[in-house]
């Protein structure tokens, strides 16, 4: 995926699990915005964003579904992200013995843009296009509808699909999808809005800045156990490799000696057999000659 992919879908990330969701709406969130100019990377122009295809065309789902492709995976691996903080959040609660006293005091969930962009570590990309953090969330299909439009500017791969029976499948694998992806984004704000009460207690008492070191060093550690890790993989193999090369040399050896040795039993059998058969042809001609008394005359 792009870089210019990844951006806009941090901010569609924050919005999704963001705030709550508005009510009532009459026209999209799309509907509202004007055209947005975009930078094009290669080409440094300024080119205007394509506008959406006909809602409920065959090309309009065969988008929908390409959208769906590749926002689940960055949704999912942000919804992991963020289970693995409230887990170090809960561990340092424990380590400084605040556990109890967090617990106690049963804190809402209380909204607050910066806190939450912090919690996704998404700032930078709002930075990076220049943007405000947004205060609110579109509607789940003005949601698909803002990346859908992306997936148009960046380019997709077209799928021909046929009218009828076959449409009416793809279009029910495309709903599939978009269940999966709400299920997806409501465990997301479910955890996050857990994550985010520990955070602001944090802030609270003055050892969020600790934490952050505390996580800091618990990322640092892992990554030396797994770089430490590979590397005693790497050195196995290596061994198992030198070991591997050592024994085909081992072998080579034995088997030339192995023909060497069968070749020199070989001539020395040939050897002893020519005098065995030598002698015994001396025999039977010493017998001959006793027999025939040739030494009486």
């Amino acid at each position: 995926m792009k870089k210019t992919t990844l951006l806009i879908m941090s901010v569609l990330l924050y919005s999704i699990v963001g705030a709550q969701e508005k009510t009532g709406q009459s026209e999209t969130y799309l509907a509202k915005q004007r055209p947005t100019e975009l930078k094009d990377e290669d080409s440094q122009q300024v080119e205007k964003a394509p506008a959406l295809l006909e809602e409920g065309s065959t090309e309009y789902w065969v988008v929908r579904s390409q959208a769906m492709t590749e926002f689940i995976p960055f949704l999912t691996k942000k919804r992991t992200e963020v289970k693995k903080t409230r887990l170090l959040l809960a561990e340092y609660l424990l380590k400084i013995g605040k556990a109890d006293e967090f617990a106690s005091r049963n804190m809402p969930v209380a909204y607050d843009a910066e806190i939450y962009a912090d919690i996704l570590r998404i700032r930078g990309a709002f930075e990076a296009m220049n943007m405000e953090i947004p205060k609110e969330r579109p509607s789940w299909n003005s949601l698909v509808e803002i990346v859908m439009q992306h997936i148009v500017f960046e380019g997709y791969w077209p799928t021909d699909i046929e009218e009828g029976a076959e449409a009416e499948q793809y279009i029910a694998l495309c709903k599939k999808k978009e269940e999966y992806g709400q299920k997806v984004r409501n465990d997301a704000k479910s955890v996050l809005d857990q994550t985010a009460k520990m955070w602001v207690y944090l802030v609270q008492i003055e050892k969020l800045g600790d934490f952050k070191a505390y996580s800091a060093d618990l990322i640092l550690e892992a990554k030396a156990a797994r770089a430490k890790e590979k590397a005693m993989y790497v050195e196995k193999h290596r061994q198992e490799a030198f070991a591997r090369t050592a024994e085909k040399k081992q072998q080579k050896f034995d088997d030339a000696q192995a023909r060497a040795q069968f070749k020199s039993s070989r001539r020395s059998r040939a050897y002893e057999s020519r005098q065995d058969r030598l002698r015994y042809r001396q025999s039977r001609l010493d017998e001959r000659f006793v027999n025939s008394r040739a030494y009486y005359y």
